[in-house]
Order: C-alpha cells, then sequence, then structure tokens
C-alpha cells in the first residue's frame, strides 16, 4: 500500500465532517399571541417577511448547517413549503408533525433525522434573530462537550421566594443564564434525553433540560439580547425594532 493510500485510508483525510442538522420547532398553538382561531404566529410578519422565514434564513445561510428539518402543524404543511420555494430554503429536507408537547415535537423531529446527521441544533422558530456567531460557537461546544446551549445574564435582581412570597434568597445573576436557542447536541445524546422524558413523563422547557435530566452537563456560550422569542402580540413590536437596527447597522 502506498502512503498516499496509507493516509486517505488511515489519516484526517478519511475522516468524514460532522453534520449537524437543524431543527427548527414551529408547531406551537400560538394562544398568547391572541391571533384568531387557527392562524400561527409563525406566519406574522417582521418587516417585510414572515417570522418563520427570518429563522430559516439564519440556517440556510450557516456553514455548520447541513440540512434543517421543520416541525409544524400538520395544517401549515403547504405554507411552510411555499415559503421555502419563496425564499430559497434549500436546506430544508422535510416537514414533521408536532406533538402535544415540546418534548414530544423535538423527539417526532430528532427521529426523522435518523442516520442523517451526528448533531442537531434545536431551534425555536420564533426566535428570529439568531445569529451566525451564536451557531457556529455553539456548534463548536456542542462538539467539544456534547451537549450547549447560549445564554445571556439577566438584568434584573432575581429573588426565589417560598409558597407564601417571601424571599428566600437573592441569587448571583453572575452565575445566572436567560438560555436561548439554538441548542445543540450530539445525535444519540439528544435522542435518548427525549425517550428517557418521555418513559418517566418528565416537564421540561427545553431540550437542554432533558439532556440536563440524564446526568448530562450542558456547557454555556454567550447569548444574544436581541435573540428574542416572539411570545405576546407585544413581542411583534419589539422584533420590528430590532430588525430596524440591524438593518441600519448593514448600511
Amino acid at each position: 500500500m502506498s502512503f498516499k493510500d496509507m493516509f486517505f485510508k488511515n489519516g484526517s483525510a478519511s475522516k468524514k465532517p460532522k453534520k449537524c442538522a437543524a431543527l427548527i420547532l414551529a408547531a406551537g398553538a400560538s394562544t398568547r399571541m391572541g391571533l384568531a382561531d387557527g392562524a400561527s404566529k409563525q406566519f406574522l410578519m417582521i418587516g417585510d417577511r414572515p417570522m418563520l422565514a427570518i429563522t430559516l434564513e439564519a440556517f440556510e445561510r450557516s456553514p455548520d448547517i447541513s440540512e434543517i428539518v421543520v416541525v409544524a402543524r400538520s395544517e401549515d404543511f403547504s405554507a411552510i413549503q411555499q415559503m421555502a420555494k419563496e425564499y430559497s430554503i434549500t436546506k430544508l429536507t422535510n416537514i414533521v408533525a408536532g406533538g402535544a408537547t415540546r418534548a414530544d415535537s423535538s423527539l417526532h423531529g430528532v427521529l426523522e433525522l435518523t442516520g442523517r446527521c451526528d448533531y442537531i441544533a434545536v431551534q425555536d422558530g420564533a426566535r428570529p434573530f439568531v445569529t451566525q456567531r451564536m451557531i457556529h460557537e455553539t456548534a463548536a461546544a456542542a462538539k467539544a462537550h456534547g451537549a450547549a446551549a447560549p445564554g445571556v445574564v439577566p438584568f434584573d435582581t432575581v429573588k426565589e421566594i417560598g409558597a407564601d412570597g417571601a424571599v428566600l434568597r437573592t441569587l448571583d445573576r453572575d452565575r445566572l443564564r436567560l438560555i436561548q436557542t439554538p441548542q445543540i447536541f450530539e445525535y444519540d445524546l439528544l435522542k435518548r434525553a427525549l425517550l428517557n422524558v418521555k418513559q418517566k413523563s418528565l416537564k421540561i422547557t427545553d431540550d437542554a433540560s432533558a439532556v440536563e435530566a440524564l446526568g448530562h452537563n450542558v456547557y454555556i456560550t454567550e447569548g444574544d439580547r436581541d435573540n428574542i422569542k416572539v411570545t405576546k402580540a407585544g413581542d411583534i413590536e419589539a422584533a420590528e425594532l430590532i430588525l430596524n437596527k440591524k438593518s441600519e447597522e448593514r448600511v
């Protein structure tokens, strides 16, 4: 065997780059937005584009992301397919139905990606201002540690209270983080974590909590205060202001 053959068989050139897929969660009921029955906040306009389109475009541009799967309500499938065509989202490979809970929706997407990726970046569809820096730094941390999520230090003083409303203690803000997405994990780790949540009927609010329930550490990267989650009607106005600010920064 020649040196060249040995190098490509055993050396670094033979190693395939590990793939990271984006799982966009867009199956929420949007009840806190005060929308008409059947409407989805994912299609609300921020500037001249639907919120979900802005989110998808961020992962379309990212060199760290190999493909995109959206988890959505079945009644939104055709609109999302049309959106992908209109905004040239070429990495979108499938849209799958959401579940009764966030964990169920994540699990549906994870199972759809079986065998196609080494890492999964779980992103809220209603966080349209995720940056390329955040995706890249969180992906790098996940590859180093298996699990990572971005977070920001809270501005306000945070106090823990008892059932009667009395303050138990004041928490150290320097050790606290408000957690955002994308949260990125090794594929097998996230799958095991979500199956564990389902088996034990655990209540979680994000995918990092599912991984933590297995006893695995999640490492925190630097988030972005503009990376807001659009939840209530007033958040649209805040999103418009952020979009305008970013547009001015690019001029």
